[in-house]
């Protein structure tokens, strides 16, 4: 009889138990990593805001990546951001180093486009993923001894640092060649140039270019 009893007291305590227990609190603690999550996400995105909001930010981040990308000395004038169209630069110009000037100037344009990798932004990193340019100019000039004012750009790279590579567009372009004439760089054509780049895969050697040059409707260079 005292065996009933428990076990009754038993059955009717343990609903009582049941009904003391917060719903729905399980869920809650599982739930709470992704808020965090969500929270941290939200306080990057912010902060990367906040940070291209400045000019002299962007300015700056950009000119570094692009030294870092062509190895060479960059200068930008202007900079802007937006989230519709990326990064706006004015002003670019980008020189070979340890060569004179002016030999040393082998591109400049008024407007250079950047779209950025927005994953690596959110982890601190600097990374475009395809850049272009309208109207630039680019300066081909050959020294006495027969060497490119270009060639130190591509001197003890490793690729490898700056993988991805970006694709890269440049728009009804000029290209400026200039021959050694006495020691000094005399202008001797000027063409059209139209161009592109890209990566086809994950290895520097799998980088495609198109490149066209022309003069009036006449096409002087294609480079496949």
């Amino acid at each position: 009889m005292g065996q009933q009893k428990k076990s009754s007291f038993r059955l009717i305590k343990s609903p009582l138990k049941n009904l003391r227990r917060r719903p729905g609190r399980r869920g809650t603690r599982r739930r709470l990593p992704w808020r965090l999550a969500l929270l941290l996400v939200l306080g990057m995105l912010i902060g990367t805001f906040f940070y291209l909001s400045s000019p002299k930010n962007v300015r700056v981040s950009a000119q570094h990546y692009l030294e870092r990308l062509l190895n060479g000395e960059v200068e930008v004038e202007q900079a802007s951001f937006s989230f519709a169209h990326g990064i706006k630069l004015g002003g670019i110009r980008i020189l070979t180093k340890g060569t004179p000037a002016p030999e040393n100037l082998v591109f400049k344009a008024d407007n250079v486009n950047l779209k950025l990798n927005w994953w690596a932004l959110l982890q601190g990193r600097f990374v475009a993923t395809e850049i272009s340019a309208v109207r630039p100019e680019v300066f081909l000039a050959e020294d006495s001894s027969g060497a490119w004012n270009f060639e130190p750009l591509f001197l003890d790279r490793d690729f490898k640092l700056i993988l991805p590579l970006p694709k890269i567009v440049l728009r009804e372009g000029q290209i400026h060649y200039y021959e050694n004439v006495a020691g000094k760089p005399v202008l001797t054509g000027t063409f059209r140039l139209m161009a592109s780049f890209e990566s086809i895969g994950p290895d520097e050697k799998d980088y495609f270019g198109q490149v066209q040059a022309s003069v009036g409707d006449q096409t002087v260079a294609s480079l496949k």
